[in-house]
């Protein structure tokens, strides 16, 4: 889905392994330990939400590393949850 420049999918190019990032995955923030879900996706740069809507984040996707960990992928299984 391209909108404006925006997609529901990215591939890192940056250094280290490659990381794709799709709208629904889950991240924990490294500091406060709240989650926030992948609400855009862009070339370089991604927006996360907070679960409680509270809160947005902007950043380039090559930062999300330093500040988040993936603790849940976008895509589910039939059946779960």
């Amino acid at each position: 889905m391209h909108r404006a420049g925006i997609s529901t999918r990215a591939t890192s190019t940056g250094g280290g392994p490659q990381m794709s990032l799709i709208v629904g995955d889950k991240f924990r923030n490294k500091l406060t330990g709240k989650i926030y879900d992948v609400k855009l996706v862009g070339d370089r740069m991604i927006v996360l939400e907070s679960r409680d809507k509270s809160n947005q984040v902007l950043m380039v996707e090559d930062n999300l590393k330093f500040f988040y960990e993936k603790i849940r992928s976008g895509i589910e299984p039939v059946g779960t949850e």
